[in-house]
């Protein structure tokens, strides 16, 4: 019988092989346990952490669509004393009228109106309010106190045709320019909005309503009352109707 030579590295690796995984197997699995275990655990504080910030996502979201002003508490003002057009305003500003044409708005301690509503001349068939027209009156509005102040105003920012609960109107923003003499710097902000609105009287006159806040207040953005009085201003303005 022909022998054949017998090549025994095959063997001896295949033993070998066979030797070596019987003595890992009990390493690996406790390290794939423990790899495994790990990624769990990480998962799952990766989930949370997840979840974590698209709950902050969703709380943030909501606060910033639900920031609306609440004005179930305001208070109700009748152009008319008890009828007519009106509007409701925030309680914790009070109400000063100078005479039949001019409503002052004071926050509680001060002596300086934060907003104004006025009432101009109209006409009797027509009126004249337009977006020239409106223009004009926010930069006199604007500039009143313009040498006290050193305020320029001349610079539209915005003019819009707005209408509010059927009445017709403009929302004017301005460009306003603080000049400090002392710095020689001029300061440049967006001003208050100021609106004018075509108001028609029981006896069918039209009157333009003026709604802007007082010009020697609001001159830096950074005042904490900038933003509040500017949304109040917008919220009146929406509550006017007749």
């Amino acid at each position: 019988m022909k022998k054949y030579p017998i090549n025994v590295a095959p063997v001896f690796l295949a033993f070998l092989f066979r030797k070596t995984m019987a003595n890992l197997s009990k390493k690996s699995l406790i390290l794939c346990g423990l790899i495994l275990a790990l990624s769990f655990g990480l998962f799952g504080c990766a989930k949370k952490s997840t979840s974590a910030v698209n709950q902050n996502k969703n709380v943030s979201a909501n606060a910033t669509t639900t920031e609306e002003i609440d004005t179930s508490n305001w208070k109700t003002y009748f152009l008319n004393e008890t009828s007519g057009p009106q509007f409701k305003y925030p309680p914790e500003l009070f109400v000063v009228r100078n005479n039949a044409f001019n409503i002052n708005f004071f926050e509680n301690g001060t002596n300086q109106s934060q907003i104004v509503i006025s009432l101009g001349p109209g006409s009797d068939e027509t009126s004249q309010l337009n977006e020239k027209y409106a223009v004009q009156q926010a930069i006199g509005h604007c500039t009143m106190n313009e040498q006290t102040i050193n305020i320029d105003c001349q610079q539209v920012a915005s003019a819009e045709t707005v209408i509010i609960n059927s009445i017709h109107g403009y929302r004017v923003v301005l460009n306003k320019k603080i000049k400090n003499s002392v710095s020689e710097t001029t300061l440049e902000i967006p001003s208050m909005p100021y609106y004018y609105l075509d108001l028609i009287d029981s006896s069918g006159h039209h009157i333009i309503i003026s709604v802007w806040s007082n010009p020697e207040l609001f001159n830096n953005e950074s005042n904490a009352n900038y933003s509040y009085i500017k949304q109040i201003i917008d919220k009146i303005v929406s509550t006017i109707h007749y």
